[in-house]
């Protein structure tokens, strides 16, 4: 039986956001918040040891307008801001994907969840 390989693709600010809320108030020594940081590493180290991946990809979402907000302006229209604390730590989060070697992809006008679902479907 031919084994096939695991692929891993994962939606970085799904995981960005709950590390964000799940741990707080975790800054370094000048203050800086690290608590999404530190959280985004310990989710991808432990899901890499308990899951190892042949295949891994961190994909991210697009700071464009996507199809869906120019066909209806009031996509997502409630939803808040993201919290500048964890804006504010996105380019730490993607260094970690780096020193990890962990592929990051970022398609312009596209969501995280439409370009994982499209790898996913070209990867069966």
């Amino acid at each position: 039986m031919i084994k096939k390989p695991m692929i891993m693709i994962v939606d970085a600010m799904s995981q960005a956001y709950r590390a964000f809320f799940a741990i707080r108030g975790l800054t370094n020594a000048q203050g800086v918040p690290t608590n999404a940081t530190y959280g985004f590493t310990l989710m991808l180290n432990r899901v890499v040891e308990k899951f190892p991946p042949d295949y891994i990809a961190m994909v991210f979402d697009s700071s464009e307008p996507t199809p869906r907000h120019i066909r209806y302006p009031e996509y997502k229209a409630t939803r808040e801001r993201m919290p500048l604390d964890l804006s504010d730590q996105l380019p730490y989060i993607r260094q970690v994907c780096t020193a990890m070697n962990v592929p990051m992809l970022e398609v312009p006008g596209q969501e995280a969840d439409d370009v994982i679902g499209t790898l996913a479907r070209r990867a069966v």
